[in-house]
């Protein structure tokens, strides 16, 4: 009977031996998945980042244009003009500008300012959502809004909370 006991511990041990090597095995593997992941995610540029243009005019709005001054154009909720119809854009808006003489002149012009930016964005298809078409975005609202300022010019588009419905 001692040597039953003695295998059945000897066997006992086994198992729980074999047990923690497995555990261990799967810690060291999803700690090494883990890291050589977020290595290799930091090394990349994130999708949202948009490329710096220089600007030669307002026509040309650039990312690198830093504004002193914004306006909140709100949020904006359009359907997009995809031929299906049932995809829609999620947006809130920020004007950048550097006169703040155009502080009472935007609050004025707010209906004005919504109305131009919605019917750009209404035109808009879910395709046209790249970095570059951001960018060609923010420069059709800036050709479009500026000549309706007395007071000063705005000099960029800021997009907020870009969601758009695939």
């Amino acid at each position: 009977m001692s040597e039953e006991k003695k295998e059945k511990k000897s066997g006992g041990i086994k198992v729980i031996l074999i047990v923690i090597l497995i555990i261990i095995a799967v810690g060291g593997g999803a700690f090494a998945g883990y890291y050589f992941y977020s290595k290799s995610n930091s090394s990349k540029p994130k999708a949202n980042t948009l490329p710096v243009q220089p600007a030669a005019n307002t026509a040309n709005v650039a990312t690198s244009v830093v504004s002193q001054r914004t306006y909140s154009a709100d949020d904006f909720l359009v359907n997009l003009a995809d031929e299906d119809g049932k995809k829609y854009l999620k947006v809130k808006v920020y004007l950048g500008y550097e006169n703040k003489k155009m502080d009472k002149e935007l609050d004025a012009k707010k209906p004005i300012i919504r109305d131009t930016i919605n019917s750009v964005l209404r035109a808009k298809k879910s395709t046209d959502f790249t970095a570059k078409g951001t960018e060609d975005m923010k420069r059709e609202i800036l050709q479009k809004l500026n000549p309706i300022f007395t007071n000063g010019q705005l000099d960029n588009i800021y997009f907020y909370d870009i969601v758009v419905q695939y």
